[in-house]
């Protein structure tokens, strides 16, 4: 039996805060950073990605996190909504959504940010937050465990930490995941529900 993704995932993140002490020690994961790319616009940034490991590089930021909770609030989330996704469709989806909603974030934060030593999961959990509520929504038989409820909390997270601790956290990543999950959702709903006329995704 395959391990889940959303497993592979969590210890890959933890391998990473052990080896930089909780980014303390950034140097020792500097090769995860966001690549530096030309930062004028999204259509000179794509133009300027010219390499493989220029690629891995835009999607890698999601493994770094900085300091406990940052740690233990992503990988929490990350296993709640992608043990669920990953039983309610194929694994090839997920794994799409994931790196969709990575780059996104992290191309968001290095746009609006203008540096590149940013990193965490956040962006890729607001993306499965967007995502799952989207296809909750539309699909409520593929029986995802989320409200309208627990995606307004989120939202209002997401604002409480702008005006709170915006000089510490990556809020365009936040941003760019979740608007990237809502893309996906509809997307996704749009093929499943309405395109191969299935009540949930994966069926």
């Amino acid at each position: 039996m395959r391990a889940p993704v959303s497993f592979a995932l969590i210890l890959a993140c933890l391998s990473v805060a052990l080896l930089s002490l909780l980014g303390t020690q950034p140097q020792r994961v500097a090769i995860l950073f966001y690549p530096v790319l030309d930062s004028s616009g999204l259509l000179p940034l794509l133009a300027s990605i010219n390499s493989p490991v220029a690629i891995l590089r835009s999607l890698s930021p999601m493994l770094l996190h900085f300091g406990e909770l940052h740690l233990v609030f992503n990988m929490m989330w990350l296993w709640y909504f992608g043990r669920q996704l990953e039983s309610a469709q194929p694994r090839w989806l997920f794994i799409v959504l994931i790196l969709f909603c990575s780059f996104v974030g992290n191309t968001a934060q290095y746009l609006t940010s203008g540096y590149n030593n940013f990193g965490g999961m956040s962006g890729v959990v607001y993306g499965l937050v967007g995502y799952t509520w989207i296809v909750h929504s539309f699909m409520p038989r593929s029986n995802l465990l989320i409200n309208n409820k627990m995606f307004v909390v989120f939202v209002i997270a997401l604002v409480a930490m702008e005006f709170v601790a915006s000089s510490l956290i990556a809020s365009a990543a936040h941003l760019g995941g979740l608007v990237a999950g809502l893309v996906a959702g509809v997307v996704v709903v749009g093929l499943y529900r309405f395109a191969l006329g299935r009540a949930a995704i994966g069926s």
